[in-house]
């Protein structure tokens, strides 16, 4: 592995926990439990732009590790992981797709995320009572990362950004 890959990958897991701790004082919990921005979702998003889908995959589990160690609890760290996981696998699969920009994916990412913490919740919970709330998480999710998307469009139009994202 190049010397210059390794770097970025650590700085943008940097970069995703200083996101997620910069969350953790948003206080969106009232409108659902566990509920954030999803900004760490940006370095996911700029990985897959750049095509570096294995990056995208090791940055974003290490991020939800090390935020799992340092903020959170080994229950938060089932769901964010598996939210994580299915969301970058959607945006990376998305993301090969011709015409589709870090916004599109961004919204599918946000979606999904949701959707594999209602799995596990299901799991964990053994009910799928928790369904009934794929609508609305869906919307919130979308919105959010349309956000994320919207954040890293603005970001790989500066040239030193994209720079950094050069093989």
């Amino acid at each position: 592995m190049k010397t210059k890959r390794l770097a970025l990958w650590a700085i943008l897991v940097t970069v995703g926990l200083a996101f997620s701790y910069f969350e953790s004082f948003i206080p969106l919990s009232a409108i659902a439990p566990g509920l954030k921005l999803g900004l760490a979702n940006s370095v996911v998003l700029l990985l897959l732009n750049s095509g570096d889908i294995k990056g995208a995959y090791a940055v974003n589990t290490i991020r939800v590790c090390i935020a799992s160690l340092l903020f959170g609890t080994p229950m938060s760290f089932a769901f964010s992981i598996t939210g994580a996981l299915l969301s970058t696998s959607a945006m990376a699969l998305l993301s090969k797709a011709k015409n589709v920009s870090p916004f599109g994916a961004g919204i599918l990412g946000g979606a999904v995320h949701n959707m594999g913490q209602l799995i596990m919740a299901a799991a964990l919970f053994k009910t799928f009572s928790v369904f009934s709330l794929v609508p609305w998480l869906t919307l919130i999710g979308a919105a959010c990362g349309a956000l994320t998307g919207f954040t890293v469009l603005l970001l790989i139009k500066n040239k030193h950004i994209n720079n950094l994202f050069s093989r």
